[in-house]
């Protein structure tokens, strides 16, 4: 329910941010979307304990990371889109490698996450180096994510002094861990621009038309590449407590 809750928030989210112009951010419902998906695959597995559960449990999680990271690598980081596959083909050959090198029962069986959480960690750490001014929310995210990992490796040990365990701490944890993460893409900061699919960039940019970044970005816009405003686009009915 948690995941749902967050999904439901931040579509209502992207629903004010993009009023009249929902395929300009296809990329962010997408991602709304594989966070509802895996409320439904977590759901189904922990009530039915059917392998066919268990594997759309992990398919949406592994789809969600694969989406995620490209999106941040092409409309946060500005690489293109060949760059940014390899990016992302990396984080899922070192998560391989991580899961083969270690028991599968070591940590509880969160050593699947480990890299996720890396990528976080450094994520944030380019964020703050470039100057975002909203790199603190990719912070408590890491910071939510570490606190959720360490109680879903301690469920096992701790069901004897606590009979309903941890996990389910694990899962609310990470619903607001994903909110987080996918609110940041919905709105940029102040004089960050963002692609609209429609248009196709002068200069810069990629074959599907993802602008590149400023070098800094509190940096002064360009009138050819477009910014998000809810406030100018969204009516006050609609926008509720406004986009990150």
């Amino acid at each position: 329910m948690a995941f749902l809750l967050a999904a439901a928030l931040l579509l209502r989210r992207y629903l004010a941010c993009y009023r009249g112009r929902l395929a300009q951010g296809w990329d962010r419902l997408l991602l709304i979307v594989l966070v509802a998906a895996i409320g439904a695959g977590s759901g189904l597995w922990h009530l039915t304990s059917q392998r066919w559960a268990m594997v759309s449990d992990v398919l949406s999680i592994a789809a969600f990371i694969s989406v995620f990271l490209l999106v941040f690598l092409m409309r946060v980081a500005g690489l293109v889109a060949l760059p940014a596959l390899g990016l992302t083909l990396l984080y899922h050959a070192v998560n391989q490698g991580v899961q083969a090198a270690l028991p599968p029962d070591f940590l509880n069986g969160s050593v699947f996450y480990l890299p996720t959480w890396l990528a976080l960690l450094l994520m944030t750490t380019w964020l703050a180096r470039q100057g975002h001014p909203q790199w603190r929310v990719y912070a408590w995210a890491g910071g939510l994510f570490l606190i959720s990992l360490t109680l879903r490796t301690v469920d096992q040990a701790w069901c004897t002094r606590l009979p309903m365990g941890t996990h389910f701490l694990w899962h609310l944890l990470n619903a607001g861990v994903l909110y987080l993460l996918v609110a940041l893409l919905l709105e940029p900061p102040p004089g960050t621009p963002i692609a609209h699919l429609e248009e196709t960039p002068t200069t810069g940019g990629d074959s599907i038309g993802f602008p590149h970044p400023p070098p800094s970005w509190p940096a002064s816009t360009s009138s050819r590449v477009p910014h998000l405003d809810c406030d100018h686009h969204a009516s006050s009915s609609l926008r509720g407590p406004g986009c990150l």
